[in-house]
C-alpha cells in the first residue's frame, strides 16, 4: 500500500481498488493514530505515575518523546487499519469497467 515512508499508492497494485474515493479520507488514519497513541501515552502516564511515582519532569519527556515517535512510526499502520474499517464498510470497491462509446 506504501512506497516511502509516507506516501500511499493511489491504488492496490494487485487489485487496482482505489484507496480514498473522497477528498478528506486520509483524515480517519490520522485520528486512528492519535487516538491510540493518546490513550497509550495516558495510560501509560497514569500508570508509571502510580506504581514507580518519577518525577514529573521525566514524565512530560518521555511521554511527549514516546507521542512523537508513536505517531511517526504507526503511520502506515493507523491508514491500512482505516482502509480496511472503510473496506467493511463499503467504501472500497473495483471501478466499474467504462462503457465503450457506442460506433454508431
Amino acid at each position: 500500500m506504501f512506497h516511502g515512508l509516507f506516501k500511499m499508492e493511489p491504488t492496490c497494485p494487485h487489485c487496482g481498488v482505489r484507496f480514498e474515493r473522497q477528498s478528506g479520507e486520509s483524515i480517519g488514519g490520522t485520528l486512528v493514530n492519535l487516538v491510540l497513541a493518546e490513550m497509550f501515552s495516558m495510560g501509560g502516564f497514569i500508570i508509571t505515575q502510580v506504581l514507580f511515582q518519577p518525577s514529573w519532569i521525566f514524565q512530560l519527556i518521555f511521554w511527549v518523546s514516546f507521542n512523537i515517535l508513536f505517531v511517526i512510526l504507526f503511520y502506515r499502520h493507523a491508514r491500512s487499519l482505516w482502509v480496511a474499517l472503510v473496506y467493511l464498510a463499503g467504501g472500497v470497491y473495483v471501478d466499474p469497467e467504462p462503457e465503450p462509446p457506442n460506433a454508431t
